[in-house]
């Protein structure tokens, strides 16, 4: 009986840890598409600010290969 919840605790700390591990990624994803995003908002209104401010027609799209 003893090594039957020994097995079952090790068992729910194996679960737990898994489930940690794989928050931390999804949170790790997460913040690194928020930062691309980011990094692209400020391009486009880079661009656009010089394309007002010159009175340029013109369009903001990402370089390729940067698109998801």
């Amino acid at each position: 009986m003893e090594r039957v919840m020994k097995e079952a605790l090790l068992l729910l700390m194996t679960v737990i840890l898994v489930v940690s591990i794989i928050s931390l990624l999804n949170n790790a994803i997460s913040i690194r598409e928020d930062l691309y995003h980011r990094k692209l908002d400020f391009w486009k209104a880079l661009i656009t600010s010089i394309n007002q401010k010159y009175g340029l027609d013109g369009s903001f799209e990402p370089p390729k290969g940067e698109e998801e």
